[in-house]
């Protein structure tokens, strides 16, 4: 990992790294709460989830990983990071006939943020329950509902499969960045997997050099924009404008090499 282990800046929960613990031993582990309240010439302070404390000096992990295409026991799901997310399902944008609001508002949120920081790697397919192991669930439902409800432009509907997912995940872009068709460059999308029970969804996200704004019309009043989100630890953070206009200087001359401006 070519990150700076004496920056604060690159530090985040979640990571897998190697530390010189305070017995002057190297081990490894999940960070999960950091010490360190500026830069470390000796790399930055923090404790991992077996308990020790530590200066890092290498980072292992900063997100999911996978040994083999067939999606298999050997998938590796590291805990939610500042620069991975899980979701469940979908959950595409539709009316459907009684007229419910079902939505993909969430997965955009999470697409908004990590273009707004670092970048990052959205995994659907993944259900993540506070104090439970991580689940894959699959993505067997959002393909029939897909099918099911989501008509397009065209008289051809969307494929019971990856391919009708893959295409309506890109269709979503112009309903929340309407006004930024690149947002959608920024994101790779990928399946692994072969049954729809143990398949997930990819979806890594490119660091903007534009601020992400997202809009959502049909949305209730108070998440149908602007929208200002960033991924700050293991959270998607909402912004108000004037605190986010603080947050984009600071990150664009983080981005361009030059000193950081103070977030008041």
């Amino acid at each position: 990992m070519n990150l700076d282990c004496t920056k604060l800046s690159e530090i985040k929960l979640g990571m897998i790294a190697q530390i010189m613990d305070l017995d002057d031993e190297l081990v490894e582990g999940e960070i999960t709460y950091i010490i360190s309240k500026y830069d470390n010439p000796n790399g930055i302070m923090v404790k991992i989830k077996e308990g020790q404390k530590g200066n890092v000096k290498k980072i292992l992990n900063v997100t999911v990983e996978h040994k083999t295409k067939t999606l298999s026991d050997e998938m590796i799901l590291l805990p939610e990071s500042w620069k991975l997310e899980y979701k469940r399902t979908f959950k595409p944008h539709v009316f459907d006939k009684e007229k419910l609001w079902i939505n993909s508002y969430n997965v955009y949120k999470a697409v908004a943020g990590f273009a707004n920081a670092e970048g990052g790697r959205l995994v659907i397919g993944v259900e993540d329950i506070k104090n439970e192991p991580l689940k894959i669930t699959g993505l067997k439902y959002d393909f029939s509902f897909i099918q099911k409800y989501c008509n397009p432009k065209s008289y051809e509907k969307y494929a019971n499969d990856q391919d009708g997912m893959e295409l309506r995940l890109i269709d979503e872009f112009g309903h929340y960045f309407s006004n930024q068709p690149l947002v959608r460059n920024l994101v790779k999308i990928t399946f692994v997997g072969k049954a729809p029970e143990r398949m997930i969804c990819i979806m890594d996200v490119k660091r903007s050099t534009e601020a992400v704004i997202m809009y959502d019309s049909d949305a209730p009043l108070n998440k149908q924009g602007p929208n200002f989100f960033v991924r700050v630890n293991n959270q998607t953070i909402p912004y108000e404008p004037a605190d986010f206009v603080r947050y984009w200087v600071q990150h664009v001359n983080q981005i361009m090499g030059r000193d950081r401006l103070p977030i008041p």
